[in-house]
């Protein structure tokens, strides 16, 4: 496979969808309830399997499922030493997993939104302590042979740089970086209140790959919208990934109301927006990507890959 930022630059790149709420429809998780990186390490031939399936579709790029094992976010034997084996130990599961066929994303979530410790003057988390913990994740993969690292969800633009500095002290990998973003009456918004304008020159500025969004607000129809706007504000290669509506509890049972069809049909709308990342978050089925990659082929926008 060629270098992923070189990919990037020639192709649309359709990731994997999300790995949660795919395990709790399937039955294998409790929504909510269990750290699905944990579960990820006890369980690696069905997962691996499960990231294969992906594969099987034509996605280029699958996660490594990393992103809850911050050692912030839970108790690990052996400190820093302990959370960074684990990070280790997965990320090699997932290149196990991509072997030569597919991109290996290994992916870090918002810490601050995950915990509720906020930087000062809001809260008690220290600059230090965050960065350390970014740090100790990133240098895990590179040793386990990630291609690149995601940050997702992010919402805070202090912790976007804080991670961003950390991860390209510790590993020569491309970074990429996408907010959760809500459309308010002022504009795009990030969950903790930049705009869509600071958030995508913060990561700009501060060496990211590519920027977009991922989960959120936003529906899949107003994805276009946003990645027209991020397009203007700077010369990044944009994610798209919305989730697939704002779900509901029908019979106890937890609903997403945009279909594969009508995902896939907007998908080819931020393709020609000008996304070059484009996937499904919390929702999003094999069934709707599956669907993304049919349309997009269909239009010419991407060739006869895998799947």
């Amino acid at each position: 496979m060629v270098p992923f930022q070189e990919a990037l630059q020639k192709e649309i790149l359709v990731a994997m969808g999300p790995l949660g709420t795919n395990l709790h429809e399937r039955g294998m998780l409790q929504l909510g309830c269990s750290n699905t990186s944990l579960w990820c390490l006890e369980n690696k031939e069905t997962y691996v399997s499960f990231l294969r399936e992906w594969m099987g579709i034509g996605c280029d790029i699958i996660y490594a499922n990393t992103s809850a094992l911050n050692p912030l976010l839970l108790e690990v034997k052996g400190g820093l030493a302990g959370a960074r084996r684990i990070n280790a130990q997965l990320t090699a599961y997932g290149r196990e997993a991509a072997s030569s066929s597919a991109y290996l994303a290994a992916d870090l979530q918002s810490v601050i939104l995950s915990t509720g410790r906020f930087l000062p003057p809001l809260g008690d988390l220290s600059r230090e302590e965050l960065y350390e913990s970014y740090r100790v994740q990133a240098q895990a993969f590179g040793e386990a042979g990630a291609d690149l690292v995601w940050l997702m969800t992010m919402a805070e633009l202090e912790e976007v740089k804080i991670a961003l500095q950390a991860v390209r002290d510790a590993a020569e990998l491309p970074v990429l970086v996408s907010f959760a973003f809500d459309r308010t009456k002022t504009g795009f918004r990030a969950l903790m209140g930049s705009s869509a304008k600071d958030a995508a020159s913060c990561a700009e500025e501060m060496g990211a790959d590519g920027v977009g969004t991922n989960c959120g607000g936003i529906t899949p129809g107003e994805t276009a919208d946003l990645v027209k706007e991020i397009s203007t504000i700077c010369d990044l290669p944009v994610i798209a990934m919305p989730s697939a509506g704002t779900p509901h509890l029908r019979q106890g049972r937890t609903i997403y109301p945009v279909g594969p069809e009508e995902m896939a049909r907007e998908a080819v709308g931020w393709v020609e927006a000008g996304a070059r990342i484009i996937s499904g978050c919390c929702g999003s089925t094999l069934e709707h990507i599956a669907h993304m990659i049919r349309d997009l082929r269909n239009r010419g926008h991407i060739g006869h890959r895998r799947g």
